[in-house]
């Protein structure tokens, strides 16, 4: 039996300063984040015709397919209609292609 102490494991956790330097970098990049996004979306033209469109019809992006967000809806109640025309097109003519104008 020897009497061989082992090493001491190294401390894996950072220090405090550490922490608290990246609890600082991180806010700080939020931060810039934050001013950084506007002139992003004055830069770029789509964008900034989107941004307008946003707040000039009050739609909440987040919630664009959400039923609550009536321009959505009234696209869904559309999209449905036009695809029941269709399909009664296709069934009350089936050797004409939905959608193909006679001449």
């Amino acid at each position: 039996m020897s009497d061989q102490k082992s090493p001491p494991e190294p401390d894996s956790s950072p220090s405090r300063l550490v922490r608290w330097l990246r609890l600082g970098t991180g806010l700080f990049l939020l931060y810039l984040l934050y001013l950084v996004t506007p002139a992003f979306f004055e830069a770029f033209t789509p964008l900034r015709n989107f941004n307008q469109i946003v707040q000039e019809t009050d739609i909440r992006p987040g919630a664009m397919f959400y039923n609550d967000v009536p321009q959505s809806i009234e696209a869904q109640m559309s999209n449905r209609d036009a695809i029941r025309y269709f399909v009664r097109q296709q069934r009350n003519n089936p050797e004409r292609p939905a959608g193909k104008n006679k001449r």
